[in-house]
């Protein structure tokens, strides 16, 4: 079968998602969502750390982005540092909570 000039063939092939150039500069995929995230110092929540939004690939990496440590998804309440919820992910029912690493 012979494609008219000008006809695009669609290939059976995955193509690489477009790269954008980033705020800070970074090179980055696509990929990149908002987030609302909410700090929770040593396990408590204060009025001082209400929702902050933050563009970042995944939810932990948005936490980890505003709380500035390194974070992990299992943990005790007193290590409880940050709570993310996707902006406008009505679906979601509970924010996911991120804990400090070690035991600080």
């Amino acid at each position: 079968m012979v494609a008219a000039e000008g006809q695009i063939i669609a290939k059976n092939e995955f193509y690489p998602l477009p790269l954008e150039l980033g705020t800070s500069g970074e090179l980055w995929v696509q990929t990149r969502r908002v987030y609302q995230v909410q700090l929770w110092p040593n396990g408590q929540w204060s009025a001082e750390h209400n929702w902050e939004k933050v563009e970042a690939a995944s939810e932990k990496e948005a936490a980890e982005k505003l709380s500035g440590l390194v974070l992990r998804e299992q943990g005790k309440l007193a290590q409880l540092r940050a709570r993310v919820l996707k902006l406008g992910d009505l679906k979601q029912r509970a924010a996911t909570s991120f804990y400090a690493a070690d035991n600080t």
